[in-house]
């Protein structure tokens, strides 16, 4: 069994705000190989591989929270409707640092989700519809005006 000491320094080690003295200075150990001998135990090395699990966990979720919204502003920059890209394009760019963090890249990440409805999808597709519905009746209109 870890020790909560133990779990302790190796969220510290992880999280990338402290060196290995730092660490072992705050518990009490003589030097760095102290944190290294811990790291090297099985049960750290479980430990570890949850605390990954879990980070995967919240960078699917905020993934899924956000990509309905960021798909929508992808629609709408696409269809000349939002001039402030710049915002976007940080969303998407620290979805993408967040998806990397959690060792993901569109390499590696394939999400299904067996639970969600089609209602994204749809909703997603009436939009496209609708735009090219009204392109479609702009087109008609101008075409109207110039054989009159």
């Amino acid at each position: 069994m870890l020790k909560e000491s133990h779990k302790e320094m190796i969220e510290m080690y992880y999280s990338g705000m402290y060196t290995a003295k730092e660490i072992t200075d705050k518990y009490g150990y003589a030097d760095r190989k102290s944190l290294y001998d811990v790291l090297k135990k099985p049960e750290a090395k479980e430990y570890i591989e949850e605390l990954s699990n879990e980070s995967l966990k919240d960078a699917l979720h905020t993934f899924k929270v956000s990509s309905k919204a960021l798909s929508k502003n992808m629609l709408k920059i696409a269809n000349g409707e939002i001039e402030d890209t710049k915002k976007v394009y940080a969303q998407l760019q620290a979805l993408n640092s967040i998806l990397e963090k959690a060792g993901l890249n569109s390499k590696t990440l394939v999400i299904e989700d067996k639970k969600s409805n089609d209602d994204d999808y749809n909703e997603l597709m009436d939009m496209l519809d609708s735009k090219e519905e009204d392109q479609s009746d702009k087109q008609q209109g101008e075409k109207e005006n110039t054989e009159e």
